[in-house]
């Protein structure tokens, strides 16, 4: 990877989102709130492991011998006072462990900022969504009005048409979105 560092992503259902899987001997299928990724899901604290030994999550683990952890930074995700996941950066060697431990503080605010950057993409995906239902609402509101509506954009592309236009210019909605309004208007009927 690039940064040389494993990286882990949790949900707040402690379903594992992304993993480069080299931190463990196994195939990770699910966070457990036992984990260190699991326990600042839980609490929302960010968390800094040295070494196993040094980490009440990994001195209780039961399967750590399957564990190539020697070194983690975890951040949690969060949204609207809402705990969204986690994400982990793991030191898998003993030279990877000294720069993430040297780095901690730099590595905290970019994995910070990676939490925010999936906070920004959801909040996107969520106006997006938003969007969608209100255009829906507005066409089915302008669908069920009894006069013929067309919408076009400032260089006349036709952008909306409602069924009774269709109706009256006896052409199907696809031939009219996208053309040239000019070109329809004047068309004979």
């Amino acid at each position: 990877s690039v940064l040389d560092i494993d990286v882990i992503i949790s949900d707040a259902g402690y379903q594992l989102v992304a993993d480069t899987k080299k931190h463990y001997k196994l195939e990770v299928k699910e966070i457990k709130d036992v984990y260190v990724i699991g326990n600042v899901i839980k609490t929302g604290v960010t968390q800094i492991v040295s070494g196993k030994l040094e980490s009440e999550q990994c001195a209780a683990c039961s399967i750590q011998e399957n564990c190539n952890l020697e070194a983690m930074i975890c951040v949690p995700i969060e949204y609207d006072g809402r705990r969204l996941g986690a994400i982990g950066l793991i030191a898998i060697t003993e030279a990877s462990r000294l720069r993430l431990l040297e780095n901690q503080k730099n590595l905290i605010e970019f994995t910070e900022r990676m939490s925010e950057l999936i906070v920004s993409k959801l909040r996107e995906k969520e106006a997006t969504m938003k969007l969608t239902v209100a255009r829906n609402q507005l066409a089915s509101i302008m669908d069920s009005i009894d006069e013929g509506i067309i919408a076009a954009e400032e260089d006349g592309r036709i952008v909306y048409v409602n069924s009774v236009l269709e109706e009256v210019l006896h052409l199907p909605r696809s031939a009219l979105i996208d053309a040239n309004i000019a070109e329809i208007i004047t068309a004979p009927c």
